[in-house]
């Protein structure tokens, strides 16, 4: 094995404090392990300083819907690697907000008439079911 650099023994260790690193160099604890220059690390380890990175919290409070077809989200996804046994090459997914509740149709093409056909068949048969209206809609402007 050659010798090589602590910045780089300091990555094949899983990035192993430094001071500890220089420890085991000098007390000879690892065999092999042998450095060429400075016991330092000229600059900072990147993975390091996003390693001890802490996330935030959101200031907001989640809420959650309470009622079914408070909020429903419609996505609609394509063009698909793998076309389906009806030769659809994209869907459209709608979910309820409050019950998770999904839907989903396939598509030929990803044409308004038919997005539109599909959503309107959704609001109708989710209004005969639950006797209630949607009241928010989030698309992802697919």
């Amino acid at each position: 094995m050659r010798a090589t650099s602590l910045d780089n023994w300091h990555q094949c260790f899983g990035h192993l404090g430094i001071d500890v690193l220089r420890n085991l160099i000098k007390k000879s604890l690892v065999s092999g392990l042998d450095t060429v220059g400075q016991l330092q690390i000229i600059g900072t380890c990147e993975d390091c300083i996003f390693g001890k990175m802490h996330m935030r919290a959101y200031n907001k409070e989640v809420v959650h819907e309470a009622e079914i077809l408070e909020h429903i989200y419609i996505d609609l996804w394509g063009l698909l690697l793998v076309v389906s046994a009806g030769r659809a090459h994209y869907f459209m997914l709608i979910v309820d907000g409050a019950s998770v509740f999904q839907y989903v149709e396939f598509l030929r093409e990803k044409m308004v008439d038919a997005t539109l056909n599909i959503l309107k068949r959704f609001l109708v048969e989710a209004k005969r079911l639950t006797r209630k209206k949607v009241l928010q809609m989030r698309v992802d402007r697919g």
